[in-house]
């Protein structure tokens, strides 16, 4: 017989309510070495378990099993929640004031903890608070109409160990005092010690489990509108119930709450659709911040959107951790201007395994920022949000009106939208790549990374200003690139930028800018230390526009132009300064590599790099820079006669002589005469030239950061983190010849150890192997013969 998921959650709900709301089998166990922290064990209606929130464990094939596994950490949202193994339901009240036994009584809440509670962190005494159930701001019950997004405390009554606020105000200033009006008998009987807690649960007759109600660290509410507790009572109808713990309550060893803590229910069947929280009216503006015109954000920012209750996690967007930054079909953030408006890929993590309600999104990398006053860079400092109605789904699981047979969850039926405008930051980058990149490391006050720009006629970011026939230091030499001067036709095409995004390069041996114009392209948060640096391999054999699934996972994306099997490196030995020129008929062929193979370190994309490129080539994987020149101009798949003007010649120029003369050629001795770029808009792959270069241009560049603790995976072109490798003691590294690993010794714990650095590999970006070394190890050196590795 097939169980739906209310069925599972049921069976869940049986084993919780048995001895102790805590039966359920969780896939890891507390950490006995940090007891004294607060932790969360359940919080409970009654009627089943709340939190922590219950998912079906996979088995090997990764196919649900009626085994049910509370949720207790973000790892355990990787490993388990995906939309084809939802997390389950959680119960909800009987609309009728029932206990769990079936008999009447009044409804509650109970929360256990791992220790005895701090009541001065719970109980607010002061007699403003009676208009919150004399609750501090640590603790809070509110029943939330999703649709108004009207929150109203619930009406109630506190209690701790049997413990509540009297009504009477005492001293001077008045407060209320603590009062003890229910406990636990000799024979493990609920009573009430004063006649006003009768009616507490347990007081009119034993249910299983109501000896836990009475307790120093458990927490427990009861609704209560007319101060009496002999009336029994339910939560208000028709709203979410919510119980909120933050990380501002203690314990009695002063110890805070390791995590916020939400706990949602409904009386009765929950019908009520997911909404993002709205601010009070008049406003009534989505609860997302940054938002509702925010000014001056860091571009590092994360975003944070709050809903009425808990949501399922992907339907939100990918879960950080499980899967790569992408779009969202609930939530859109976008910049830039209205004709290139560009997506943000991002991925999202609760802000607590036991509060849902609450999500961050991660972007995939940094905002623009608001950048110089330069053209239209302004216009790509505000970010728009947009909430799009049907797409976050809740826990519940109802009889679908159109399939009874079918259950789903509710979904958001409200839209809406907020913007906020960033600041000034560390910009975006888009820096040149080698051959023609020296990679500087920084060091002292701000550490980081800086790069030399040894082409000097990229369209990287940079300043864009320019003056016909005066070059002026500083200024962007990208007008002066031969092709961008005096060649017509190329695709995709070249225009002089107008903003710090396409500025260009500003010459040879110039440090290459970010948006903001810093020559410190990596900065901190990015990396706090910067003790060495190795290119690995490169970027576009993991990152590339090849057409779905191939390349591009961004629904049907990519282009059919960009595929491994058309990309052939083909290049013959040719003469004076340009000396790279396509095969002819039967002459000699540089290499002999497969199909496919990475772009390689000596050639350079032209422009190097080329522009970033709105909207993104394509969001999963975010390819933001245009494709190198193509290298056929005529359309239709028809060969291209065109020769690469920037050829090796006079990159400085004298800008001092009368008049000034401006560069006019590259530093190298050696270049392609062809473009190498793949065909551009093309439907039917025969139309294709075969090409040799293509976005992801660049390579790994791997960052020992010890005060860190991490070896730092960058990618070389747009200086975004690919990875963070998390070492002992990370000392110094050597890469081995064929480039399949990286050595790394950990001097404090006097070992080596190897990570994968072979995209092609199942354990890429892992610690495959750590030896045991002498005492102390810091250098290190790779034979180039591949044979030996000598440390010291």
């Amino acid at each position: 017989m097939r169980l739906n998921r209310l069925q599972v959650a049921l069976l869940s709900t049986l084993t919780v309510l048995l001895p102790a709301c805590g039966g359920i089998a969780s896939k890891r166990g507390e950490d006995s070495g940090s007891q004294a922290l607060l932790r969360l064990m359940d919080v409970s209606n009654g009627f089943g378990q709340l939190v922590p929130h219950t998912v079906q464990k996979l088995d090997a094939a990764g196919t649900p099993t009626q085994q049910v596994v509370s949720i207790l950490n973000q790892q355990d949202i990787i490993d388990y929640v995906s939309a084809a193994n939802p997390i389950l339901p959680v119960p909800q009240f009987n609309p009728a004031p029932v206990l769990p036994s079936g008999a009447v009584g009044n409804h509650y809440l109970l929360a256990r903890f791992t220790r005895d509670l701090d009541l001065s962190s719970i109980f607010d005494p002061s007699p403003g608070s009676m208009a919150t159930a004399g609750l501090t701001g640590a603790v809070s019950v509110v029943a939330i109409d999703p649709v108004t997004g009207t929150a109203l405390p619930v009406q109630g009554r506190a209690f701790v160990d049997g413990q509540t606020l009297g009504d009477t105000l005492e001293g001077d200033p008045p407060r209320r005092p603590m009062e003890n009006w229910v406990t636990i008998d000799e024979f493990g009987s609920t009573i009430a010690l004063d006649p006003a807690g009768q009616g507490f649960p347990g007081t009119d007759g034993f249910f299983v489990g109501s000896q836990q109600l009475v307790s120093s660290s458990s927490f427990v509410f009861v609704p209560d509108t007319d101060s009496n507790l002999a009336t029994y009572e339910t939560f208000p109808v028709g709203y979410e119930i919510r119980l909120r713990f933050t990380t501002a309550v203690r314990a009695d060893n002063g110890k805070g709450l390791n995590q916020q803590v939400l706990a949602c229910s409904t009386v009765g069947a929950d019908e009520l659709s997911p909404e993002v929280v709205r601010t009070p009216p008049p406003l009534q503006e989505p609860l997302i911040t940054p938002g509702g015109g925010d000014t001056d954000v860091d571009p590092l920012t994360t975003i944070r959107v709050e809903f009425t209750e808990p949501v399922q996690p992907y339907s939100v967007g990918e879960i950080l951790g499980a899967s790569p930054a992408n779009l969202s079909s609930a939530l859109k953030v976008e910049f830039g201007p209205s004709s290139t408006r560009t997506d943000m890929p991002f991925n999202v993590q609760p802000l607590s395994p036991f509060d849902l309600s609450i999500y961050d999104l991660y972007p995939a990398f940094n905002f623009p920022g608001a950048g110089p006053a330069f053209g239209s860079c302004g216009t790509f400092s505000r970010v728009d949000i947009t909430i799009n109605p049907g797409q976050v789904a809740d826990l519940a699981n109802n009889p679908d009106p159109a399939d009874p047979a079918n259950y789903i969850p509710n979904y958001n039926i409200l839209g809406g939208t907020t913007y906020f405008v960033t600041g000034e930051g560390p910009g975006m980058v888009n820096a040149p790549v080698t051959p023609d990149a020296v990679y500087l490391s920084r060091s002292g006050a701000m550490p980081g990374i800086s790069v030399v720009d040894l082409n000097g006629f990229g369209q990287g970011t940079g300043n864009p200003s320019f003056i016909e026939g005066q070059p002026i230091e500083g200024n962007s030499n990208f007008p002066y690139n031969a092709n961008v001067r005096f060649q017509t036709g190329l695709r995709p095409p070249l225009a002089v930028g107008t903003c710090t995004l396409d500025g260009g390069s500003a010459g040879t041996f110039f440090l290459a800018r970010d948006t903001s114009l810093n020559d410190q392209v990596v900065a901190p948060p990015l990396v706090s230390d910067v003790s060495d640096m190795m290119l690995g391999h490169p970027l576009d054999g993991s990152f590339n526009n090849a057409k779905y699934p191939f390349g591009c996972l961004a629904g049907s994306g990519g282009s059919i132009c960009t595929l491994d099997g058309l990309k052939v490196i083909n290049a013959a030995i040719g003469g004076g300064g340009n000396t790279l020129n396509p095969v002819a008929p039967g002459g000699f062929q540089i290499g002999g590599l497969m199909a496919g193979y990475g772009n390689l370190v000596s050639f350079a994309p032209h422009p190097n790099p080329p522009p970033l490129s709105f909207p993104p080539l394509c969001v999963a994987p975010y390819l933001l820079g245009q494709e190198p020149t193509s290298i056929d101009h005529f359309g239709i798949g028809a060969a291209d006669p065109k020769t690469n003007l920037l050829v090796p010649g006079d990159p400085f120029g004298d800008p001092l002589s009368n008049p000034p003369v401006p560069p006019s050629g590259l530093l190298t001795p050696e270049q392609n005469c062809f473009f190498l770029g793949p065909s551009q808009g093309q439907i039917k792959v025969e139309n294709c030239l075969a090409y040799m270069i293509r976005q992801q241009v660049g390579h790994f560049l791997y960052v020992l950061d010890r005060q860190a603790g991490e070896v730092t995976v960058l990618n070389s072109n747009r200086m975004t983190v690919v990875e963070r490798i998390s070492m002992n003691d990370p000392t110094e590294f050597a890469m081995s010849p064929n480039l399949d690993l990286l050595a790394v010794t950990n001097q404090s714990s006097n070992t080596v150890s190897f990570i994968d650095i072979d995209p092609s590999s199942a354990t890429f970006h892992q610690i495959v192997k750590t030896t045991v070394v002498g005492k102390g190890p810091r250098g290190i050196a790779w034979q180039p013969g591949n044979e030996d590795i000598l440390v010291c």
